[in-house]
């Protein structure tokens, strides 16, 4: 949960570069799926 939330905080900063931002995209996705299949988590 802490990696998604450094991601957030990422994608809300107006100066981090499009392409952190694509990456962190896609990182995000895959902790949130990750998540989905835990639902203990």
């Amino acid at each position: 949960m802490e990696k998604l939330d450094e991601i957030l905080t990422r994608l809300d900063n107006s100066e981090t570069p499009i392409d952190k931002l694509a990456e962190d995209v896609k990182l995000g996705a895959r902790l949130i799926k990750g998540l989905e299949g835990d639902p203990e988590d």
